[in-house]
Formats: structure tokens, sequence, C-alpha cells
């Protein structure tokens, strides 16, 4: 299986014409820097992080971590500041401040920077950040020099986060001149802290996308929205989908806002609420296969240099909807990025029964097609009455590795079908009777992933 280990943290960025400089450099641009490695960054929620996912982090390469701390709005010349009580953030990552910037006059006088870091200082929960990031949903004249002087008043880094879009207007080019970087939300569900992401798969390429900034010289920051989106809402990160594509709980829908709905047929408990039967429940999520891609294509840009990536937020332990914490430091030591099936036959007489299991913490796609196990036989027939663990059995016929589901006649396949294999699941079938006790039995497997990637197998029990 295709996996990424490391490639953003080992590579050393090759680019002639592009590098990082100060925060508060010189309008000609940053000083040029190929030598830089890419970077990993992760946001960490209000929850906090222990000591020992701060140690298993720092071990997989995450060098820095990010907190928001609420936003401040600009008027006048004096900025007012709503600031959110930090969390507690244990071991020796460098921990940088986020903060929402809304700037409501048509101008900007860059003084306000003083003001703005004499507010932050004079907090009694602030302690120096490795970096300051600026979430700028309006840009206007005199925003750049904002930004420099609050780097200059701070003697901190500060890094701008700039949509797509905004990336096209000239003011938001004089920011990411002036620092030398930005952080631009690139993809994921939407949900997270990042703004212009709807969630939906960009169709446009991501080095298209950048390519306005590419005369600035800047080093990018690709920002990956990883927070889970439900439709209606769920508090907190949300469970893992086990519950809601089990085709006893629910019927799955590709046709949603989203990226499946499910129909419930029972009522359930899932996420903090109670669900009644038929009620629909549309959800969107990254799992690190998803991750993985977004990683791959961002690698391979040139221009802009990519700087490295920021992980939008540190997911739930134990497992949450779409990716739980473990999964997320396994695939950054280099596991995953989608599960790695186990598939055994236990064989007695006329009978032969599979399991198909999952050790890791990476789960399957959702889908009623894509996730199965077959067993055939080349002569006679099979029957099977009993699926076992698993959410649906069909019979019908396979020719030359084509499986054609039937209503009638004699079977010589019987497909499994699970609709999400979830970290850690294993499943067990019924038996199915063979034609005898000699017969030749073959076992194929598939299991898809959320990036399309579909995973396949064959045993002979």
């Amino acid at each position: 299986m295709r996996r990424l280990p490391f490639l953003f943290l080992a590579a050393v960025t090759v680019c002639a014409a592009a590098g990082c400089g100060g925060s508060g450099g010189a309008s000609s641009g940053p000083v040029s820097d190929a030598t830089r490695p890419r970077r990993m960054v992760v946001w960490v929620g209000p929850e906090g992080l222990d000591l020992e996912w701060a140690e298993r982090l720092q071990r997989v390469g995450v060098d820095g971590l990010v907190v928001t701390r609420g936003r401040v709005l600009i008027r006048e010349s004096t900025p007012v500041l709503r600031l959110d009580p930090p969390p507690r953030i244990a071991g020796s990552i460098p921990v940088a401040v986020a903060l929402r910037v809304e700037i409501e006059a048509d101008e900007v006088d860059p003084a306000v920077a003083v003001s703005l870091w004499d507010g932050l200082v004079a907090d009694p929960d602030w302690v120096a950040p490795s970096e300051i990031v600026v979430d700028l949903p309006r840009v206007v004249p005199g925003t750049a020099d904002l930004v420099g002087a609050l780097a200059e008043a701070s003697a901190t880094p500060v890094v701008p986060v700039l949509t797509v879009d905004q990336l096209t207007l000239p003011d938001a080019q004089e920011i990411v001149r002036r620092t030398g970087t930005c952080l631009v939300p690139s993809s994921g569900t939407g949900a997270s802290w990042l703004r212009g992401l709807d969630g939906s798969p960009a169709v446009v390429p991501l080095r298209e996308r950048l390519a306005p900034v590419i005369a600035t010289g800047a080093r990018v920051r690709i920002g990956v929205s990883t927070v889970p989106r439900t439709d209606p809402p769920v508090d907190g990160w949300g469970e893992d989908l086990g519950q809601l594509a089990d085709g006893t709980t629910a019927e799955v829908s590709t046709t949603s806002t989203l990226d499946r709905t499910f129909v419930l047929r029972r009522s359930l408990d899932w996420s903090g609420r109670r669900w009644a039967a038929g009620d629909r429940i549309a959800v969107r999520w990254v799992d690190a296969s998803r991750l993985d891609a977004v990683f791959e294509e961002s690698a391979r840009i040139v221009l802009p240099e990519i700087a490295g990536w920021d992980v939008v937020r540190l997911p739930p332990n134990p497992q949450g909807l779409g990716m739980g914490r473990e999964a997320l430091v396994r695939y950054l030591a280099g596991e995953g990025p989608g599960p790695s099936p186990e598939v055994t036959a236990e064989r007695s007489g006329r009978s032969v029964r599979v399991r198909l299991s999952n050790p890791t913490p990476f789960g399957s796609a959702v889908t009623s097609v894509g996730n199965f196990v077959e067993i055939s036989v080349a002569v006679g027939a099979l029957v099977a009455e009993d699926r076992g663990d698993f959410d649906g059995v069909e019979l019908g016929t396979s020719r030359g590795g084509e499986f054609r589901s039937s209503a009638a006649g004699r079977f010589d396949t019987v497909r499994l079908v699970e609709t999400y294999l979830a970290p850690g699941e294993a499943l067990d079938s019924g038996w199915v009777r063979l034609p005898s006790a000699s017969s030749d039995v073959a076992i194929r497997w598939q299991v898809m992933v959320m990036s399309g990637e579909r995973l396949v197998g064959r045993i002979v029990p």
C-alpha cells in the first residue's frame, strides 16, 4: 500500500527562485533559503495535550503545535481582544498561538499593532509563543503594515492565514511578500477553524490555486481541516462510523449533502444524542488515506515552495469520527494510510467459513459494494444461509474474476459484503456448504479506502 514515510520531513525543498525571510522583511521580498526542511504542525483543541501524547507526536516528527486564543476586533485605533483560556500543553514542542483578526475599517493604521501586542501580554494566561498565526477574514489597505508592525513589536514570527480566493488580492499578496510565508487552507471537511473550505473535493489542482503567490517568493504552509462535519451537527468530534454503517442500523446513501447520508432503520444513541428511526445523518470526514492524498499532491509542487503542513486539528483518543489520534500518529510514523486486512479461512468437511479482520487503527471506505470477501468453487454449487458478522451476503456466479449476483440458479460464488471495516474490527462469516469435501475453493477479497484505492488479495483454504 502507498505510504508517505515522512517525505515531508526528510525531504529538503529544492527551489532556486523562492525562500523564506523574516516576519518583517523589506518590501523587496524574503531572502532565498532553499535548504529548510518542511515542517509538520498540529493544532490542539481546548482539551489540551498531555505529556505522553506530546512525546509521541514529537517522536514521529511533529515540530510545532498551534492553539487558538480567540479573536481581535479592529474598528478604529483601539483593538478589542476577546481571548479564550489557553489549553494545557505538556512537552517541549514549540507552541504557537492563533488569533482571528477581524478588521471592520476600510483602512487600518499599523500603529494598532502596538496596542494589540500590549493587550496580549497583559493577559494573565499569556505565554510567549513560537509564532503568532493571524487569520485575516478581511484584507484592507494597511493590513500588510499592521502584520509587519506586529512582528516587530512582538519580536515573533507572524504567519497570515489567507484563503485561495484571497491570494489573488494585491493587498493579500503584499502581506505574503512581507512575511515570507502564509498558511493556506487547502482541503478537508470545512468544519474546523480554517476558513475557505466547504469540504468538497477541489476541482482545480493545488499548484494552480497557489500560483498567485509564486511571485512573492514565499514558502506556503498547507492547511488541512480534519474535524468531521455532520448535518445535523453533533457536539464535539463525533463517534466512529461503526454503528451507522451497520446494515441493520441504517441505509447508506451516496446522494448526500456531505460524503454519505445514513437513514436510520432503528433508534440509537450516537455521538451524544438520541436518534429516532427515520432520522437522516449526513457525514463528511477525513481519514488517514485522505490526509495522505493531500500530502502527496502538495509534496510534488515546486513553485511556490511548500514550507510544510498544518493538521487542524489533533483528533481525539480513543477513535473518533473519521480518524482517531492513534491513526494520525501511526500514519505520521509511516504506517497506513489504509487498513491492512487479514483474511483467514476455516474448513471442516463440506463447509468453510472466513474471518476478515483489521488489526490497524485505519478504517475502510464506506461503500455498499467495495468491501467484500468472495468464496468460489470451480465445479458445483454453494449454499450459504448465514451472513455471520458481515452486513450482507450475495449469491451469484464468477467468471473471469467478475462477480454477477443472481436471484436463482446454481451459485458457484458467495460474496460477503461489509459496508465499513472499522479500526480493530474482526468479522466471522457463517458456514458456507461446499459441493463436496474435496471441492477446490478459492477466496478473494477487496477493501476500499476513502482515497479510492482498492486493496485486494487471494487465499486458498
